[in-house]
């Protein structure tokens, strides 16, 4: 997909449009959402200022502990990103998706 769209940026050269591609790794990318990035798309995006203060909230209570041997370790609370077994993440990265696009445009 990425050598077509190359070819097809190369075709576009007769043209003064200013053409750009980007390649996204997505296999972490869930992992990167920076939650302020996430909560600022949703607002712009129209959402109720009500209904993005739960989802921030959905997002801000996970923590993790660690399993060793059979005791429980420490905890991590994280600062960023999106829980990939959640229903409504895909939803989510959508939203971070368009927030990116509409930047870059």
């Amino acid at each position: 997909m990425a050598q077509e769209l190359l070819h097809a940026i190369k075709g576009h050269k007769i043209r003064k449009i200013a053409w750009m591609a980007i390649k996204l790794d997505m296999a972490k990318v869930f992992d990167r959402v920076e939650w302020s990035f996430l909560n600022k798309v949703m607002l712009k995006s129209g959402f109720p200022a009500k209904f993005t203060s739960l989802i921030m909230n959905f997002l801000t209570i996970a923590s993790y502990k660690f399993n060793i041997n059979g005791h429980v370790f420490g905890q991590v609370i994280p600062t960023r990103g999106i829980r990939k077994g959640d229903r409504i993440s895909p939803y989510l990265f959508l939203l971070c998706s368009k927030g990116l696009s509409t930047l870059l445009r």
